[in-house]
């Protein structure tokens, strides 16, 4: 990846531009910015998802759920998710 490419997810990834304003700045998608950010964080040593860890399965059907069961099962989500 190219030196401009890691700068633009560097700035997206240091929150100093939004990936919306960084995709329309550049010309590019925000799927696009998205993969510069990720190579960004690749390049200073961090992985958001290493290959073999897979997202947790949601307990319930969500839109079946109550506002605190709701808030409960993404709470769990985010805990297991921080590992």
């Amino acid at each position: 990846m190219t030196k401009e490419k890691l700068d633009i997810g560097r700035r997206v990834y240091e929150r100093k531009q939004t990936a919306k304003e960084a995709a329309e700045e550049n010309g590019v998608t925000l799927q696009t910015v998205y993969l510069y950010a990720r190579g960004y964080m690749k390049s200073i040593g961090f992985d958001p998802l290493p290959k073999g860890i897979k997202r947790p399965e949601p307990s319930a059907d969500y839109r079946s759920m109550t506002k605190e069961e709701l808030i409960n099962e993404l709470m769990l989500n985010a805990l297991v998710n921080k590992k």
